[in-house]
């Protein structure tokens, strides 16, 4: 069997790239990795360094992008799917600090500022700038992306042309010279643990982007209620 494109996954984020480009006349062969998303909660144990050990549950398929006019509600769009998949949203998370504090952090551009400035009033005016820079490369990002999306000329974004191959230490001194700060932003999930220095700041923000720097959302469906719903109507081989 030839395909004009194969796609490797089992998430959302595979399933609305397979519908999407089927859509346009394009032959998709779709393989799938590790254990489907069963729809049901899964659970994520770790031991701290002063072996205290922590238990979260969690539902199994986190994704992004799903508020009004962000970027998988522009492809739902095209897809037909607007509105059509159960999703749970979550505005906020809980981080356990080195000392073993947890606090609460809020998603979104305006949660997580107002949250940095409850942690760090000092630096008010700092991270006013930095969120109102990460507003405009956020904005150039969705508009870039929705040109390709719709197949018209497009260019690469500021986030790239501003930050280049910096790591993410080197990118976010630029904003704050506080080290407790700027750690704030290794404690998202996806990088949790590595030294800021090996993060480049560009996959960082982009990945940001689509979670952190909107709204983080569960969705509320087996791996084959999802597949029907995203294929209704489409020719992919799955």
């Amino acid at each position: 069997m030839r395909y004009d494109v194969i796609i490797i996954g089992h998430n959302f984020a595979t399933l609305a790239a397979a519908a999407f480009l089927a859509q346009q006349g394009q032959r998709v062969g779709m393989f799938t990795l590790g254990e489907p998303l069963d729809g049901k909660e899964n659970v994520v144990r770790m031991v701290d360094a002063n072996k205290r050990r922590y238990r979260f549950t969690i539902p199994a398929e986190p994704i992004g992008a799903l508020g009004e006019g962000e970027l998988f509600t522009r492809y739902l769009n095209h897809l037909g799917m607007d509105g059509k998949l159960p999703v749970l949203e979550q505005t906020d998370a809980y981080i356990i600090r080195a000392d073993g504090r947890m606090i609460r952090r809020e998603h979104g551009f305006e949660g997580l500022r107002l949250t940095l400035i409850r942690h760090y009033p000092q630096s008010k005016a700092a991270i006013d700038r930095f969120f109102e820079a990460m507003r405009a490369h956020y904005e150039d990002y969705v508009h870039q992306r929705t040109l390709r999306l719709l197949g018209k000329p497009h260019t690469l974004n500021t986030l790239m042309s501003h930050f280049g191959p910096v790591d993410l230490d080197t990118a976010l001194k630029r904003y704050f010279d506080e080290p407790a700060l700027r750690a704030e932003f290794g404690s998202m999930f996806t990088v949790a643990g590595l030294p800021l220095k090996n993060i480049r700041a560009v996959d960082y923000f982009t990945h940001w982007f689509a979670v952190m720097g909107t709204r983080s959302y569960f969705m509320q469906l087996t791996h084959e209620e999802l597949i029907k719903r995203m294929m209704a109507g489409q020719t992919v081989d799955v």
